[in-house]
């Protein structure tokens, strides 16, 4: 079933980093061949947009992909669910902001360490409120100035904007604060950088 192959894929993803160790020791660079192996599970994550403010966290230490980095509202679609259904639950159950959104530009971008395909949606809300929900599970989620924070971080790869903006509002991060591959592969992208 759906749901099987979706708990079997969430504890494969462990020995797939491991095999594309293997491949690179190897010398072989396409790992198309293990997409054949491993069930996609598709994530899918929300970059959320509020006046000239972005939504953006940190993952926990306790992860086991990604750990400490930068990160956005998001997780993995369930069995049967619809991207954008998706999307907006992650959102609701990571940061508690819903009500109404609506849905701009979507890209799709591969994880770079787990047979995973993620979806990043450009939503815009009228929600301001965070709140620490269970879900987020160690992240903290802020609003960050597009411009000031965000932006340079993207372009220039400068994330000492971002590093400060997170210690102002009390969340203490590392000078060397990086962003989810992925995630930062589809920001990117988004924001044509």
């Amino acid at each position: 079933t759906t749901a099987t192959t979706y708990l079997t894929t969430r504890r494969m993803w462990p020995v797939y980093r491991q095999a594309l160790v293997i491949l690179r020791e190897h010398g072989l660079e396409n790992d198309s061949g293990l997409y054949r192996l491993f069930h996609y599970v598709a994530g899918v994550a929300a970059v959320v947009e509020a006046d000239a403010k972005n939504l953006v966290g940190v993952r926990s230490g306790a992860v086991a992909i990604h750990a400490g980095m930068v990160s956005i509202p998001g997780g993995l679609a369930k069995p049967g669910e619809r991207m954008y259904v998706a999307g907006q639950r992650e959102l609701r159950e990571e940061t508690g902001v819903g009500g109404a959104w609506q849905v701009g530009q979507s890209v799709m971008v591969r994880h770079p360490e787990a047979p995973s395909i993620s979806f990043l949606d450009r939503v815009k809300t009228a929600e301001s409120a965070v709140r620490e929900t269970y879900e987020a599970k160690g992240k903290k989620y802020i609003w960050v100035p597009r411009a000031d924070c965000l932006f340079p971080a993207l372009r220039d790869g400068d994330m000492q904007p971002l590093v400060r903006e997170f210690r102002r509002q009390g969340i203490d991060v590392p000078d060397t604060l990086k962003f989810a591959p992925d995630i930062l592969e589809g920001l990117k992208r988004i924001y044509g950088f």
